[in-house]
């Protein structure tokens, strides 16, 4: 009996030991599990932390999603859908103002800040007269190929950038100057600023003035003309009409010019007089500036005369900036206004090819280079 009671507890004893090694076992293979389970967790506050940080804006997804690294991306996340691989993401958002064209050079004077809130005036196909409220800022919109003349009457500050001028294919007669206008900006606003950007003017297609500025009661307009390109033939004679690029005939108090290139001046390229038909512009505008401009003149009509007109230097102060001309029976030498002869290059290209190239353009959509300023 003694025997029997002494080999119970034995036993019983075993069982313990073998109980207690089996519970220490379990504790040493909870403790790694315990742990990773703990990291998992914090991991997985983390991972949601970060994409609190990056959630969309809007819409939802069913399908897989990846979180990775980007130090571009806002908070150095990003989020990636379904496999998909993403791209990644700019420090800045992109600026149809700073996408490079292929000019290669960027233009000397911006836009007004805060443009692209002005009131959105979109020009018809076949053009027309724009009545704008004097006091009200304009950002004017062509995204089709303009036809016709285009007149600008009225408004305050004006904006227009990109747009494309053809349509009139025929050879001109008879009173032709007004139906074969490109634009003529009018009176508006006292002191303003216009602002034109990225016109071209097609080629195959006849014009009188490409751009006119007929300002007869305002004295205070600064003019900004940049990235045009005329390969339209401005069609005129001195018995006919005098066809210019740019002619300014009463005003503008400022005309600023960088980047040009005029094809096919018959007559005239350049004719400057803010006192035509109107007193001098009051007030202490800035010096008048030509720069990287290239005007060539064609003979079907008898020969440009002038390619560069200056009728009141004392006004303009003229500051010329690689300005090339060439095929012109009269240069500024011989106009009837002063041109400055530094940066001036009579009879000769610009090297390096016309300042303003036609791929600046795709169809009616124009990318500018940005700007200096």
């Amino acid at each position: 009996m003694m025997h029997l009671q002494t080999k119970k507890f034995h036993r019983f004893f075993i069982d313990k030991k073998l109980l207690l090694a089996g519970f220490l076992t379990l504790l040493v293979l909870s403790v790694p599990v315990f742990v990773i389970y703990q990291n998992k967790q914090t991991n997985l506050s983390a991972s949601a932390f970060s994409l609190a940080e990056i959630e969309a804006e809007a819409g939802g997804t069913n399908a897989q999603i990846a979180v990775g690294n980007d130090e571009n991306a806002s908070g150095g996340k990003y989020i990636q859908f379904g496999g998909i691989q993403p791209t990644s993401i700019p420090s800045t958002a992109p600026s149809l103002t700073q996408t490079p064209s292929t000019s290669g050079e960027k233009l000397s004077w911006a836009p007004p800040v805060g443009y692209e809130n002005y009131t959105k005036v979109t020009v018809p196909t076949t053009g027309g007269t724009l009545n704008l409220t004097n006091g009200t800022d304009y950002q004017i919109l062509a995204p089709n190929a303009i036809t016709g003349p285009v007149t600008l009457v009225g408004g305050r500050n004006i904006v227009w950038i990109g747009g494309t001028f053809g349509g009139r294919t025929n050879v001109p007669s008879g009173s032709y100057d007004s139906p074969n206008r490109g634009i003529r900006i009018s009176d508006g606003s006292d002191v303003r600023i216009v602002f034109l950007e990225g016109l071209w003017f097609k080629p195959g297609t006849y014009l009188s003035d490409a751009i006119q500025f007929a300002i007869r009661t305002n004295n205070g307009t600064t003019a900004i003309v940049q990235n045009v390109r005329v390969d339209a033939i401005n069609y005129g004679t001195q018995a006919t009409v005098h066809a210019d690029v740019i002619q300014a005939w009463g005003g503008p108090r400022t005309l600023l010019i960088d980047g040009l290139t005029a094809k096919h001046a018959t007559y005239q390229g350049f004719y400057l007089d803010p006192a035509d038909g109107r007193s001098v512009p009051s007030g202490s505008g800035e010096p008048w500036v030509t720069r990287r401009v290239n005007l060539e003149g064609d003979d079907r009509l008898g020969g440009a005369k002038y390619l560069l007109a200056d009728r009141e230097p004392s006004l303009t102060k003229m500051t010329s900036d690689r300005v090339y001309t060439i095929g012109a029976k009269f240069n500024s030498t011989d106009s009837f206004g002063s041109w400055p002869s530094a940066g001036l290059f009579q009879g000769a290209t610009p090297p390096g090819g016309d300042f303003v190239p036609a791929s600046l353009w795709n169809g009616t959509s124009y990318l500018s280079p940005g700007y200096i300023n």
